[in-house]
Order: C-alpha cells, then sequence, then structure tokens
C-alpha cells in the first residue's frame, strides 16, 4: 500500500485513544459520511488488535475495490458499522481483539445486525465446537495466505 492510500483511508476516520471508538474525523460523524463520495462504495471493516496484521489486511482488502476502515475493537466496530448502515459489505475479524468484545461475539453481532455483509473470522488456531462460527461466518486460519484473503474479499464485492 503506498503513503496516499494509507492517509486516504486515515483522513476518514480517527480512532479515539480513550474510548477506542473509530469515527469519521471532523465535526458530526453522521453528516460528514454523507458527504463522502468515497464512502458510498462498499465498505469492509478489518478489525483487528495488531496494527501490523491489520494494516497488511486492509491493503489487501482494498485492492478489491472496498472502502476500508480499520477498528482495533469490537466496540468501535460495531459503532462503525452503525454509521455504514447498508454500505457495510465486509467484516474482517481476528478473535482476539482490545475492548470487552472478542472477534466470535462481533461476528455473531455483524451476522445477526448486518445479514447482507459477509463476515470473516480469523485465528491462530482452530475453532473448536466451544468457540464455534456463527452461521453463515467463514474462518481463515493465520498465518493466512494473501491470495486467499483476496478471493474471500473479492466475493464479498461481487457478493455487495
Amino acid at each position: 500500500m503506498n503513503t496516499n492510500d494509507r492517509e486516504r483511508r486515515s483522513r476518514f476516520y480517527e480512532r479515539n485513544a480513550e474510548s477506542g471508538v473509530a469515527s469519521l474525523k471532523g465535526g458530526d460523524p453522521e453528516a460528514r459520511m454523507n458527504d463522502r463520495q468515497e464512502l458510498r462504495r462498499a465498505i469492509a471493516l478489518i478489525v483487528e488488535d495488531d496494527q501490523d496484521q491489520r494494516a497488511l489486511a486492509a491493503a489487501l482488502v482494498e485492492e478489491t475495490d472496498f472502502t476500508v476502515v480499520e477498528c482495533d475493537s469490537g466496540e468501535a466496530a460495531l459503532k462503525v458499522a452503525a454509521m455504514t448502515g447498508e454500505a457495510l459489505a465486509m467484516v474482517l475479524t481476528d478473535v482476539n481483539l482490545a475492548g470487552r468484545i472478542s472477534g466470535l461475539e462481533l461476528a455473531r453481532q455483524m451476522r445477526s445486525r448486518y445479514p447482507r455483509a459477509s463476515v470473516v473470522v480469523t485465528f491462530g488456531r482452530p475453532i473448536t465446537q466451544a468457540t464455534s462460527l456463527p452461521e453463515g461466518a467463514v474462518f481463515i486460519a493465520k498465518p493466512w495466505r494473501a491470495l486467499d484473503l483476496l478471493r474471500i474479499a473479492a466475493r464479498a464485492r461481487r457478493a455487495a
């Protein structure tokens, strides 16, 4: 990902360090979102507490023509999802996240609230029955291959 892509993405959202919530930069988030032509494209949320993993996943998913929003916690992702509404087309979440909401709980809530959005869960170990995926979610093991993530994102983009 080049510097312009990262700057473009970061100018839309900033993370409030105190609350862990992502929001649109400058002014009223809902009003600003309606003014942003670029945010009218399908949106993918990348929810990962590891900054390097999050940046890599975001760079790959952007290649499939998504507008990408990065979050490090489930709480931030839920707030962003509420602001994006029907434009939300994909959620990629790690199981372990910053904050109180796990990636599996986030996946369940996203599948329930946004049934049209593709939900992808990633984790370094196999998902067991005790931590089973919500119906319709996809699992991709870490370390995932870039091509596998691109294929999943391309399918989600076509479905959006």
